[in-house]
């Protein structure tokens, strides 16, 4: 199974989408100071510890700061059988 590299324009589609679950990978004091509505923050250097907790019957949109955390997140997910889509570019193309 593959992961699905999605550009900002198609983020705005489908983060309220209801199928759509949001994981952000940064800090916790990086999701404080900004995150996309309905984010939940999981940063990656605890992947170990949540990566079995995720909603099975959802699509797993992951996001960071760049783009490169959230890729490989993706593909350590995606062997687990989620259905993942990244950001590209990752939250900092939102500024862009």
């Amino acid at each position: 199974m593959k992961f699905t590299a999605i550009s900002v324009a198609e983020l705005w589609k489908l983060k309220d989408d209801p199928q759509i679950y949001i994981v952000d990978l940064r800090s916790r004091e990086d999701f404080q100071q900004f995150h996309l509505r309905n984010a939940h923050c999981y940063p990656y250097d605890e992947i170990e510890h949540w990566e079995h907790t995720l909603p099975e019957n959802r699509k797993i949109l992951l996001c960071c700061e760049y783009g490169n955390t959230s890729m490989y997140a993706a593909k350590r997910l995606t062997r687990q059988g989620y259905q993942v889509y990244t950001l590209i570019g990752g939250l900092n193309a939102l500024n862009g």
